[in-house]
């Protein structure tokens, strides 16, 4: 199954040509937004598996997309900013809002497809973990509802 990308970049050219650089991975599908709203009008339909975020954006920069993107739950999807700028202060805001990576314009397409698979990869690990606890955690529940429905008789 494809992984959903969602690429925030209002710079056309580099949206077009990244969008078709990410497509050649036939395991990622690539929805691409002009603005943070786009992204999160889509999110109430369709989930991402990674986001990559541009910072400078009209209506809605990077770093505001970012804090409502989590704020909204979705704390677990890999977080990634590509963008130009490389302050200190940038890296550092990015991070304090739940960004996953940064990287900064102009990066390789490998280093990009490197950073994306890394990401994906400790998403899915994390996720596999949280479901071996979850289903551990009901087989306690349903062994002491056994016991208890036991004793009560």
């Amino acid at each position: 199954m494809k992984k959903l990308i969602y690429y925030l970049e209002d710079e056309k050219q580099l949206a077009d040509n990244t969008k078709k650089l990410l497509e050649y991975d036939v395991h990622y599908e690539i929805v691409h937004f002009n603005h943070g709203w786009e992204a999160l009008e889509y999110s109430k339909t369709r989930k991402p598996d990674i986001v990559i975020c541009d910072i400078s954006m009209p209506e809605m920069n990077g770093f505001e997309f970012c804090e409502i993107f989590r704020n909204l739950g979705y704390d677990n999807i890999p977080f990634i900013f590509l963008t130009g700028s490389d302050s200190v202060a940038d890296v550092r805001k990015g991070m304090n809002l739940g960004a996953d990576d940064y990287l900064t314009k102009p990066v390789s397409i490998i280093e990009l497809f490197k950073v994306i698979k890394t990401r994906l990869k400790k998403s899915e690990k994390i996720e596999t973990q949280f479901l071996k606890i979850t289903e551990e955690l009901k087989k306690e529940i349903e062994q002491k509802d056994a016991l208890l429905k036991t004793k009560t008789r």
